[in-house]
């Protein structure tokens, strides 16, 4: 079709594949960022969603208009690169997020609150009440400290390090993927270092009461001292805990998900 000789088929279509680029990418980001990729959401939500961030977007990335490559190999290379470099985002912070779920499954076994029957917590499988608690409110802190505003960021600057056109080096995006997984299980250490703390003074101090006095049912006396003792130690932590969660995610979205 042409308008007063302009083709407008060659004017609108790079525009088009270079805007289907750009929403591979920060679809599959959204599909996978802690809040915006629960289950819970529907996948239309999230899609709309994407789709809007990615016309907001498009005008702004270098690179575009694209020109359709007359290949399909071409653009299917093209558009898992765009995946991959989104989704390196979305799992980054999603394992950062498992790191309450690992410590509050560790408190709640110290505590004697992990219980298999709990409903599982979106996105994890196996609960008990503490880790649904704590994932749920790292959830909730992804909207309240704007981390989805930052994420937005994170996506507009990927670009630059990853071209729309480009291929991300796997072997960085490996390496970016054991930093996050690495620091998240360092969290979950330091998260439910106090719990595993007060777990083991309690058992040796219960071990001990049993062995001097074997007629006193230790179990039924101690397991609320432990469980009351458990939550409050919970209550004084979690603040700690959801901020360093918060600067962690923070951190990984500003450095664009490669590693220091």
């Amino acid at each position: 079709m042409t308008i007063d000789g302009f083709a407008l088929a060659g004017l609108v279509t790079p525009w088009v594949y270079g805007a289907l680029l750009v929403f591979c990418r920060i679809g599959a980001a959204f599909m996978l960022m802690p809040g915006l990729g629960e289950a819970q959401v529907p996948a239309r939500a999230r899609l709309v969603a994407a789709l809007a961030v990615s016309l907001a977007l498009t005008p702004a990335v270098d690179g575009i208009p694209l020109p359709v490559p007359s290949d399909a190999v071409t653009i299917l290379a093209h558009a898992l690169g765009n995946i991959l470099a989104g989704a390196l985002l979305g799992i980054g912070a999603r394992l950062l997020l498992s790191s309450l779920h690992v410590a509050a499954q560790a408190a709640a076994q110290q505590m004697g609150l992990s219980n298999p029957f709990t409903a599982a917590v979106p996105g994890f499988e196996g609960a008990s009440a503490l880790s649904s608690f704590f994932v749920m409110c790292g959830v909730a802190l992804t909207f309240a400290a704007d981390l989805h505003h930052l994420l937005i960021q994170a996506l507009a600057g990927s670009f630059r390090l990853v071209p729309i056109d480009g291929i991300a080096d796997g072997g960085l995006q490996a390496q970016a993927v054991i930093h996050a997984a690495a620091r998240a299980m360092r969290l979950a250490v330091q998260f439910a270092a106090p719990f595993l703390v007060i777990g083991l003074v309690a058992n040796v101090g219960l071990g001990i009461t049993n062995r001097m006095m074997p007629a006193l049912p230790v179990y039924f006396v101690f397991s609320p001292l432990l469980i009351a003792a458990g939550l409050v130690l919970a209550f004084l932590v979690a603040g700690a805990m959801m901020a360093l969660y918060a600067d962690a995610v923070g951190l990984w979205l500003r450095d664009g998900g490669m590693p220091p």
